[in-house]
Parts: C-alpha cells; sequence; structure tokens
C-alpha cells in the first residue's frame, strides 16, 4: 500500500447539514443554542439532573429529582450513535495522509472517559453502563469483577490519551520518524488494552450483564484497527502487517474483517437471547411484557444501534463517508389503570408484520362527547409512501359521528402516566395536544388516577459542534441540552426519534353502562432521526446508503419485507425469484456512481438485473449472475452471511429524480436474496476510466483463478478450456485506452493457459479450433456432425450434434456420433484421468469411455438454461464487452438419464449394469472460476 496514493484514504469531511423537516409533526424548530463547553460542563449544565439524559416514553421516565443509571447509559449510547452517524468517519475526496487519525476516537473519549476533579471518578460512565445492565436485569455484578473492570479501563484510558498524544505530534510533523515510531507504539499498546479489556467484558456467566460495556469497547477497537488499516504504511509498518491488522485467517490474532463479524455475532446473539428469556416470561404474567417492551427497546438503541454502524468501518468497503439511515421502530406502551388485559398484544409492535418505510403525516383521535371517564373511542391514522407521496389511511376502534364525539388532530402529543416500575411503564392517564405554536389547547382523559410526574418526550440526541472538523489536539465540544430537559417535537435538531405510529389496543365496551367502546391503551412507534421519511437523497461527497425497505414500491409476487436479528438496523426486503424492488432517488450533485447491493443469499442460481430510468426514460439496464454469499443453513443471517456486489452504473444530474428497479430471474423458485441496503458509491475518476479499471480487475482475478500460483505456470486442476475462454473474453474487453499494457500481459497469460490446457489433455482438438479437428489424428464422426461458430455461450468454435436419424425404411435408428482413439503409450502407468467437457444443452447424450472392453457409459439431459443474447459489432460478430441480457431459465440444472445414480452439481456415476464401475473421477468443472462476467451453468 502506497500511503502517498489516497486512493482508499479518506478523512473527516467537512460536509453540509443535510436536514430536512419532516412532515410529522407540525411544529416549527428554533435553532438550538451552542455553547463552547467540553464534557464535564455540559454534564453540569442541567441544575436537576446534571446531565442531560435520555427521556424516551416507556423507556426510561424523566423523574426530576433523579436519574435513573439505564437513562445515562441510553444518553450515551444514543449520542454516540448520532454522532458516528453525523460525522461518518470520512470524506470524499481525499485529503492527507495525517488528519483524520483518531478523530473519531477522540470525538467519543470526551464522552466516555469525562474530565473530572476526582481521577477516580472517570470511569463513571462505563460504572453508568454496567448498573444500567443490573437495573435492567435486576442481578448484580460481583464487587471483584468490577474492581477489575475499572483498573483494565483506566489502562485502556491511558493507552489511548498515549495513542491522542502521538497522533497529535504526528500531525504537527509528519515526516519525523521519532513521532512515526512512537505513534506505532502507542497503537500497539492501545491495541493489546482494548483486546484485554474485551476479553474481561466477555466473562462466563456475565455475558448479559456486562454487554453494554462491551460493545463500546468492540466500538472503540473497531475504529481503533480502522485507523491502522487507513494510515498505518504512513506510520512506517510493514505493508504485510497492515493486510494482517485488516485480515488474518492463520496463526495470530484476528484481523478486523474476522473481528468485525466475531463482535457483531456475539452482540447480537445475546441481545437475542436475552429478548426471548424476557418473551417467555411476558407470556405468563402481565408486567413482564411491560419488562419485555423496555428491555427490547433498551437493547435495540445500546446495543444493535451501534453494531449497525460497525460495517461502514470497514476502509475497502466504505473508503468515503457513508450516510447512514437506521429504519428499526421502536415501541413504547402506556396502558390504562382499570384493565391489566389492556395491554398491547406483541404481534401488534414487535412481531407484527414487516412493511416499506412511510412517513406518519397525521393521527386524529376520536373522544367521546359528555363521557368523562371513557374519553378515547378510536384512532385514524395517515401515511405517506416513500418517494411517490400517496396517502393511505387507517382506522382503529369506533369512529363517532360528530353528533356522538370530537375529532382531535395533533400537530404534537405528550402522555402523562403515573410509575408502575423502576424504569418500564406507567397507566395512561392522559393525552395533551398542543397546537403548532406549543400551545395546549386540550387534555384528552381523566385526571382521576394522575399523580405528579414525568411527561414524555423522545431521546435527545448530543452531537458534537464540530462534527465534521475534529481537531485531536483539540477536546470536543458538544452541544447545548434544552433546560426542560426534554425533547419535545419543537427541539428537532436535537431529536434522535420521530414519531412513527400510533397503534391502538383493542377496544373495550363498558356492560353496566352506555354501549360505548373505549381505548385503554396505546403504543407509539419511533423511528431513528437518521432516516429520511420523505425522500432517498444522496448527499454530496458521500456513500449513499438506502435501506432496501425505502423502496417505493415492490412486485406484486415474490417479494416482501421480512425482520432480521436486528444486526443490520431495520428489516430487508426479500425476492423469490421473478421478484422486483422500485426505488426513486435523488442526488445533490451531478456525479458518476457504482450501484452495489449489500445482501444475503444461499443460492447460487439467481440471476439479478437493474433498470434505470430518468424521466420515463431508460438510461441504464444490465443483468448479470447474483453471487452467492453464503452457505449457512440458519433462518437469521450472521455478518458473515451478508456480501456486496456491484450491479450498475449512474450519472446522476443534480436533484434530478431517477428510478431504479431491481428484479430476480431464474434459479429454483424456493431460492432468495435479501437486500439490505442500496448503495451509491462516489467514482472519484470520470465513470470510462472507473469502468476500464473495473475491467481490468475482473480480467485479473479471472486470469489469476486458472493458476496455481503467481508464477502462472500450472493450471489447477478444476480448470477447463472453457474457463479459460470465458477468462480471455474478459481480457480482451480490457480498454486498450486506459490500459494497453497490462492488456498485452494478461493476454500473454491467457496464451501461456491456453497452451498447458491443451499440452495435458490427450485428446487431439479438443477445442474444434483447427481445420484438422476430424482428419487423420482428430475426430471420427458421422456426417452429421458439424463444427459452428454462432452460439454466444462458446467464444469460438463447437461442435454440434443433431439428433438420431430414424429410417422409416428399415426402422432403424441412426445415432449421431463422435469418437477419438487415445495411442496406448501416452497413458501414465496408475495414473487416474478425468473426462470432462463443456455442454451447452443436450438431451439423452451418452459418453462412453472404453479400456481393455471394460467401459464407463453416462446417459445425460443438460437443459438449454443460459440462452442469452449479445449485441453484434459492425462486422456481424457478438460484441462481449456489451452487457448480456439473460432470457429466463428453467427452474433446474442439468440431470443424469438414470435419477437413481446421480451426483449432485451434475456428476453422474457408471450406469449400474457395466463390468466395471468408478474407474474414475468425476470433478465439477469448476463453475466459480468462470462465473464473474459469465453465466453460471452446470454441466457434466
Amino acid at each position: 500500500m502506497n500511503q502517498n496514493d489516497n486512493k482508499n484514504e479518506y478523512e473527516i469531511l467537512d460536509s453540509e447539514n443535510l436536514s430536512y423537516e419532516p412532515r410529522y409533526p407540525l411544529a416549527n424548530a428554533p435553532n438550538s443554542k451552542l455553547q463552547n463547553m467540553g464534557y464535564k460542563e455540559w454534564r453540569d449544565m442541567c441544575p436537576d439532573a446534571k446531565r442531560q439524559l435520555l427521556k424516551q416514553i416507556g423507556i426510561s421516565p424523566f423523574e426530576p429529582d433523579e436519574w435513573t443509571k439505564t437513562g445515562r447509559a441510553l444518553t450515551i449510547s444514543t449520542g454516540i450513535v448520532a454522532a458516528v452517524t453525523g460525522v461518518a468517519s470520512a470524506a470524499f475526496p481525499p485529503l492527507g495522509v495525517v488528519a483524520g487519525i483518531f478523530a473519531v476516537i477522540s470525538m467519543l473519549f470526551d464522552v466516555l472517559w469525562p474530565e473530572s476533579e476526582d481521577n477516580n471518578d472517570s470511569q463513571v460512565v462505563w460504572a453508568d453502563f454496567a448498573e444500567a445492565a443490573e437495573e435492567m436485569m435486576d442481578k448484580k455484578i460481583e464487587a471483584e469483577i468490577k474492581a477489575q473492570a475499572a483498573l483494565q479501563l483506566r489502562i485502556v484510558q491511558s493507552r489511548l490519551r498515549d495513542y491522542q498524544q502521538a497522533a497529535c505530534n504526528f500531525q504537527s510533523d509528519p515526516d519525523n520518524e521519532s513521532y512515526k515510531e512512537l505513534l506505532r507504539d502507542a497503537f500497539d499498546d492501545a491495541d493489546d488494552a482494548l483486546k484485554d479489556v474485551i476479553i474481561l467484558f466477555s466473562r462466563q456467566d456475565y455475558e448479559q450483564l456486562l454487554l453494554f460495556n462491551y460493545v463500546q469497547a468492540a466500538n472503540l477497537h473497531l475504529l481503533l484497527l480502522k485507523d491502522v488499516v487507513r494510515f498505518g504504511v504512513g506510520w512506517g509498518f510493514a505493508p504485510e502487517r497492515v493486510k494482517q491488522y485488516y485480515s488474518n485467517t492463520t496463526i495470530g490474532n484476528k484481523g478486523m474483517v474476522q473481528l468485525l463479524a466475531e463482535y457483531t455475532n456475539y452482540s447480537t446473539s445475546l441481545c437475542l437471547k436475552g429478548i426471548e428469556e424476557r418473551r417467555w416470561m411476558a407470556d405468563t404474567e402481565d408486567k413482564y411484557s411491560l419488562e419485555y417492551y423496555a428491555y427490547r427497546s433498551n437493547m435495540t438503541m445500546m446495543v444493535l444501534d451501534i453494531v449497525a454502524l460497525w460495517p461502514t468501518y470497514d476502509p475497502f468497503k466504505y473508503p468515503y463517508a457513508t450516510q447512514v439511515e437506521l429504519t428499526r421502530e421502536i415501541y413504547s406502551l402506556i396502558t390504562g389503570g382499570g384493565h391489566s388485559s389492556a395491554l398491547m398484544p406483541l404481534q401488534y409492535t414487535w412481531e407484527r408484520p414487516g412493511s416499506l418505510v412511510t412517513n406518519l403525516e397525521q393521527f386524529t383521535i376520536y373522544t367521546w362527547k359528555n363521557f368523562e371517564y371513557y374519553p378515547f373511542s378510536g384512532i385514524e391514522t395517515t401515511y405517506q409512501n416513500m418517494a411517490n407521496g400517496s396517502r393511505s389511511t387507517k382506522q382503529a376502534g369506533v369512529i363517532p359521528s360528530p353528533e356522538e364525539g370530537i375529532a382531535w388532530t395533533p400537530s404534537e402529543i405528550n402522555v402523562k402516566y403515573h410509575l408502575v416500575y423502576s424504569f418500564l411503564y406507567g397507566s395512561l392517564t392522559s393525552l395533551e395536544f398542543f397546537d403548532v405554536y406549543n400551545r395546549m389547547p386540550f387534555i384528552a382523559g381523566s385526571d382521576v388516577y394522575e399523580v405528579p410526574g414525568p411527561i414524555a418526550g423522545t431521546p435527545c440526541k448530543n452531537i458534537p459542534l464540530d462534527a465534521n472538523d475534529v481537531n485531536v489536539c483539540v477536546p470536543t465540544l458538544w452541544e447545548d441540552s434544552p433546560d426542560e430537559g426534554v425533547c419535545f417535537s419543537r427541539n428537532l435538531e436535537i431529536q434522535s426519534h420521530l414519531l412513527s405510529d400510533v397503534i391502538p389496543g383493542d377496544p373495550f365496551f363498558y356492560l353496566h353502562g352506555p354501549p360505548l367502546g373505549y381505548i385503554d391503551s396505546f403504543a407509539f412507534a419511533w423511528r431513528s432521526t437518521t432516516c429520511n421519511t420523505s425522500d432517498n437523497l444522496i448527499p454530496q461527497n458521500k456513500i449513499g446508503q438506502i435501506p432496501a425497505v425505502k423502496a417505493s414500491w415492490l412486485g406484486s409476487g415474490g417479494s416482501s419485507v421480512v425482520r432480521t436479528s436486528g444486526n443490520t438496523g431495520g428489516d430487508v426486503v426479500r425476492l423469490y425469484a421473478y421478484g422486483q424492488l422500485g426505488m426513486r432517488v435523488r442526488f445533490l450533485e451531478n456525479r458518476s456512481y457504482t450501484i452495489r447491493l449489500r445482501y444475503a443469499t444461499k443460492a447460487d442460481d439467481l440471476t439479478g438485473g437493474i433498470r434505470v430510468r430518468r424521466r420515463g426514460e431508460l438510461e441504464y439496464e444490465t443483468e448479470l449472475p447474483i453471487n452467492q454469499t453464503s452457505n449457512s443453513s440458519t433462518t437469521q443471517w450472521k455478518f458473515e452471511d451478508y456480501g456486496y456486489q456491484d450491479v450498475g452504473f449512474i450519472y446522476s444530474q443534480y436533484l434530478e429524480e431517477y428510478e431504479i428497479s431491481f428484479y430476480t430471474l431464474g434459479g429454483e423458485f424456493s431460492n432468495y436474496m435479501d437486500i439490505d441496503k442500496i448503495e451509491f458509491i462516489p467514482i472519484e475518476t470520470s465513470l470510462e476510466e472507473y469502468q476500464a479499471d473495473q475491467g481490468l480487475e475482473k480480467a485479473r482475478k479471472a486470469v489469476k483463478a486458472l493458476f496455481t500460483g503467481d508464477a502462472k505456470d500450472t493450471l489447477k486442476l478444476n480448470v477447463t478450456d472453457y474457463a479459460v475462454d470465458q477468462a480471455a473474453n474478459l481480457v480482451e474487453c480490457v480498454s486498450d485506452e486506459f490500459h494497453a499494457q497490462e492488456k498485452m500481459i494478461l493476454l500473454d497469460q491467457v496464451k501461456m493457459a491456453k497452451r498447458l490446457s491443451q499440452a495435458r489433455n490427450l485428446l487431439n482438438y479438443g477445442d474444434f479450433e483447427s481445420p484438422e479437428w476430424s482428419r487423420e489424428n482428430g475426430w471420427k464422426t458421422n456426417r452429421h456432425v458439424s463444427v459452428r461458430a454462432d452460439n454466444p455461450i462458446f467464444k469460438g468454435r463447437y461442435l454440434h450434434m443433431p439428433g438420431a436419424n430414424y429410417s422409416r425404411f428399415n426402422n432403424k435408428v441412426f445415432p449421431t456420433y463422435i469418437y477419438q482413439k487415445i495411442d496406448e503409450s501416452k497413458l501414465k502407468p496408475y495414473t487416474r484421468y478425468l473426462v470432462r467437457g463443456f455442454v451447452g444443452n443436450s438431451k439423452d447424450l451418452e459418453l462412453l469411455v472404453e479400456r481393455y472392453g471394460k467401459d464407463v457409459h453416462v446417459e445425460m439431459d443438460v437443459p438449454n438454461d443460459i440462452l442469452y443474447t449479445l449485441p453484434m459489432n459492425e462486422c456481424g460478430g457478438f460484441n462481449r464487452c456489451k452487457p448480456a441480457f439473460y432470457q429466463e431459465r428453467s427452474p433446474h440444472t442439468c440431470t443424469c438419464s438414470d435419477t437413481a445414480v446421480a451426483y449432485t452439481d451434475c456428476q453422474c456415476k457408471d450406469k449400474g449394469n457395466r463390468t466395471v464401475t468408478n474407474m474414475y473421477t468425476n470433478v465439477p468443472t469448476g463453475s466459480t472460476v468462470y462465473k464473474n462476467e459469465s453465466h453460471a451453468h452446470k454441466s457434466c
């Protein structure tokens, strides 16, 4: 890696604040007051609370005189997510190699280790995480473990301070060799300290209690590794060592790639374990249902939201700033005081079916006239579909007539309730409706049960004042918090969530009075403000990462939204064969982008297609095989099950709307792919040069895959002549304008592969290219067999064998045949030989290999499932450098005529009635060698 070549380097971006005005709530958002203060001043700002903390209804009630530990931990976690998503920790185009070292860690350092007069108090935030877990789980961590953790965290704090100082020194003089050495040493020490504390936080029997600490430590470690992968060569580390920091599957410690999977899977599995435990408890007693809501909401914000950011830390997959949107919802629950059975069924909230993201535009709550104790009768919610603006309305409960009831359409809703459990939920007492001027014109509900207590807002996010210009040598300053300590919707700039749905409980009917239905419970769904629910807007100078659930539409068949384990920040879109997804996007600059999918699939036979339209006109279209990403049998994808694939390009026009549709073809009908994100990667060069670079890289990989080593003098055993041809196709498409020299080198290597393939083939003219193929030393055929060159699935000439002929005169069948004898002198003793070939399609094809009167006989059918069309060039030949458009493929692969003796992957055993069986080794043709840029057809 050349540290002065900035193609893979990136720094903190001074980007614009791409804020948007949500359609709900309909309240004005005055600018927040910003103050220049450090963490200690910020923490001590609120006189009653000492710190600005999270106040989320049903998650951590605000009590004027005392804050819960859970609330403190939630505040820090929410702030970290807001800071990282706001900064994105990278820049585009690349700046210098110096700026950016320790920048994100420095920003988080001031939160995780606040300044204090007493150094013993510096671990207070980490203690809050542990005590929050104790509160939530009603268990205690042994004092000895807490003491060990505090000591180890002080070591981590010290090592990170040394790293910060070394980074600051290096920033002042990046050519100073002494500073480089100090920075390398400081990195190694910090790396070791974080690994040690992560081991401590995963201590057996305390995994769940220490999970919040584990996630924060893992987050720091991944950011530290990101630094060394980006900048390590510039510090003086050997390139090979930097590569091992990124990925290491051999001896030694794991690399960043392996740790991303380990940390993600560990954190997610513990979350799911705790959720399932509380799900079982919720089925036994009502109060545990309340605890379930609290636990799952807290774990989502303190664990899963941070985990969802980790894929973007990979500096090779995400070399530029990345826009992250969390589409998941959390739920808060308010239940009536009179009916324990009014608890909201989980099927209405956490376990309701997944759906595309919509914007809650307005809701109307209906109340009965003149009946004080039964005020809430029904609710009507209006949603706006992403991008196309269509609206849908849903009603629940009883909607009274104007004579019987009143309709209330608030611009903002606050909920009053009294405390039931320490950090859980309260009973519904009243709903307060505010107008756009923040006046409270109406309070719906009885105050019979009301007691002075908490009011509920949405979580505040505390973000750095200069998040896009973090200086490692200067302490990070954080934004002020509202004086009232509650993030009402009028404070949009610091809200971390917006109301996304209002879900009423089942209505009740009072049997000993007027027969009026009333609603005794509500659930409120909240979505992170990182998600723009009104548009898919690709920002300037960033990777635009759009969750698939922000699509505008799904196909009527084979397409659905499914839940995940939580490690993706939201749901995913599942496409079966012939499924479709449509999305509208806009761009804030004129630029070329690569379109990339983040997805998971176990299928190896899917073909994907993409179309890009602007103003109704088709601008881009292509189809390509979808790479298999996982062999897992699990129903929940793990980190390593997800993969990436480039599927197209786009050149955007400023603020123009593009409709992008993605669809799947072919494969077994039960096969599917789950799309997590659709990403738009900025292209730094011209589109033509970028495509030329991509073509060169694909050709290099294809040629490299032919040989056993870098010397490129020995072919791999499973490489066929057909695989060499497919690599040659890619090389021939390499741009002469941009990569003429590299193309010449690759052509020579392909020619070498062709010679090696021909040399080890004991059959003469096995590729049928020579005009001598049917002469003295070649193949013997009957007169109906011919060699042609008119099928795009073959690079050059291929053998065409028509079906057998039937004579009506003597009722005889004359088969079509071709054979060749191999001289005995060519066969080596005690050697097994492969007999193989690529078959485009066949019906009742028989292969016979005979020696000394003993033979191997195979019959097979190969479907015509790889038909596609190629554009023609000016000379009437195939233009293989243009996209190929695949036709619909039949959902099956080749089969043996005798199914009782069939292997998988198109391998066929010798027929059982022959004299000798298993006289050969039948190996698959190695379709993975040529799957990229060619079809994935399987043949025998």
